[in-house]
Formats: C-alpha cells, sequence, structure tokens
C-alpha cells in the first residue's frame, strides 16, 4: 500500500493570466494619465484665455472711463464680468466632475475586472 503524501497540494497558478492582468492594470494606469492630463491641458488654455479677456476688459475699461458717465452704466458692466467670470468657473467646474466621473467609471471597470480576474486565477 502506498504511503499518502505529508505534503500539501498547492494549486496551479497561471504565470500568462497574471502578466496580462497587470498589463491591463498599467493600460489602466496609462488612460487615467491621459485623461487628467488632457483635462489639465484643456482647463490650462481656458484660464489663459480668461486671462486674456480680462485683461483686455481692463484695458478697455480704461480706454473709456467717462467721468461724466453715470456709476450705474459702470455697475452693470461689473455685474456683466461677474456673471460672465461665474459662468466660466461653473463650466470649468462641470468640467472637472466630467472628469471625475470618467476617471472613477474606468478604475471600478478595472477593479471589477480585477476581481473577476483573479478568481478565475485562483480556481
Amino acid at each position: 500500500m502506498a504511503k499518502p503524501s505529508t505534503y500539501p497540494s498547492f494549486p496551479t497558478f497561471n504565470v500568462e493570466a497574471a502578466i496580462a492582468l497587470q498589463k491591463a492594470n498599467a493600460e489602466a494606469v496609462v488612460q487615467v494619465q491621459k485623461i487628467l492630463a488632457d483635462a489639465f491641458q484643456a482647463a490650462w488654455q481656458q484660464h489663459l484665455k480668461r486671462v486674456e479677456a480680462w485683461k483686455v476688459q481692463v484695458e478697455g475699461a480704461f480706454k473709456t472711463f467717462d467721468p461724466a458717465k453715470k456709476p450705474e452704466a459702470y455697475a452693470k458692466e461689473a455685474q456683466s464680468a461677474v456673471e460672465g467670470a461665474i459662468a466660466e468657473a461653473k463650466s470649468a467646474v462641470e468640467q472637472g466632475v466630467k472628469t471625475q466621473n470618467e476617471v472613477a467609471q474606468l478604475l471600478t471597470n478595472r477593479f471589477v475586472a480585477n476581481l473577476n480576474e483573479l478568481k478565475s486565477l485562483a480556481a
């Protein structure tokens, strides 16, 4: 009669699947970096345009200043400028939220895929 083995049996490990898993993770990180870099670049370009527009607006205000003009007229111009700044800020926040959601969705999908792939590796 054969003596039973006293050594535990280890499950097989699929090295190729583990490498593919890590490759997919690295690709997801690269995608996230690209999304964030593109969003930063777009935000920076928007900021530069905003600064240039403000510069033109301030220069125009100094050139067209008329002491005889009623303060209410200047107040309306200032209100319009503030409303424009608020609209731009709202747009920037919305774009930031959109980018954040895109990154979160990509990472969530990768996390779920990792769990599913790890289950298959352990099987």
